[in-house]
Order: C-alpha cells, then structure tokens, then sequence
C-alpha cells in the first residue's frame, strides 16, 4: 500500500479522479489541523517532491492538483465556503475533462 502512495498517477476515470482530490482535500483537513496552514503546505510540498524523485515520475500537473488540494483541505477550517466553492469548481473542470476523452 505505501509502495502504491509514493507513485504519482494521472487518473484517467473521473470519478476516481474527483474521489482522489477529496481525499487530498481531506488529507489537508486533519493535517492542517494538527500543524497549521502553512506547515501542511510545507510538508505536502516536500512529500509531493520526494514522491516524483523516487518514482523518477515527474507528472507536474497531477502534484500541483493534489498539493492545491491538500492546501485547501487545511484552509477548510478557516474559509469552509469558499474551499467547497473551489473544489465544486476544480472537480466539474475535472470531470469534464476526463468524460470528454475518447477511447
């Protein structure tokens, strides 16, 4: 299973894909509250960083939307409309994209 989390992955079905950000976003929830805001941002930064070293996988965009994620989960606490508002949006963008790919 740890072997599995240390891998990043472009998730093709879009529903797998929206449950992975919600995960992320609620990974930064209980992250962000036990340490802060910024000390989750820090840390995911660096985890997302290690993650593409030891895989030699350097998916950019797939860090940028889990780390996005993981920041909002933890601003959750502060500003819990506009994270819902953001992910509602960042999730239809998501889906659409992924359900407009032909295979």
């Amino acid at each position: 299973m740890i072997r599995y989390l240390l891998k990043p992955e472009d998730h093709q079905n879009a529903y797998v894909w929206v449950s992975v950000l919600l995960a992320h976003a609620f990974i930064g929830v209980v992250l962000g509250s036990f340490v802060g805001v910024l000390i989750t941002m820090l840390g995911y930064a660096l985890f997302e960083l290690f993650q593409m070293i030891r895989s030699g996988e350097y998916l950019i965009v797939d860090s940028i939307v889990d780390f996005g994620a993981v920041t909002l989960g933890a601003m959750f606490v502060h500003q819990p409309v506009l994270v819902i508002v953001i992910l509602t949006i960042i999730a239809i963008k998501g889906i659409r994209d992924r359900n407009d790919r032909r295979y």
